[in-house]
């Protein structure tokens, strides 16, 4: 029998923060059900795509921020 494995329980494996029992029922779950590897797979891939993903501002809030920052009176030390 296979145990039911949570959403949160894949996230924790694939993060390498799952408990080492879990980490073990997780190996032996992957290794007798291709779906469940299948599914374990996905999680990894989004995951290193998660990784390589850079976000930036657009230019109308960098904008905002240097303005606002222009207006600013600072104190020096």
């Amino acid at each position: 029998m296979i145990p039911n494995f949570t959403t949160n329980d894949a996230l924790q494996y694939i993060y390498q923060e799952a408990s080492s029992q879990l980490t073990v029922q997780i190996h032996i779950a992957r290794n007798r059900d291709d779906s469940f590897n299948e599914a374990l797979l996905e999680f990894e891939l989004l995951r290193l795509k998660l990784d390589q993903l850079r976000l930036t501002p657009n230019n109308l809030s960098i904008e905002k921020i240097l303005a606002y920052s222009r207006k600013q009176k600072f104190e020096s030390a």
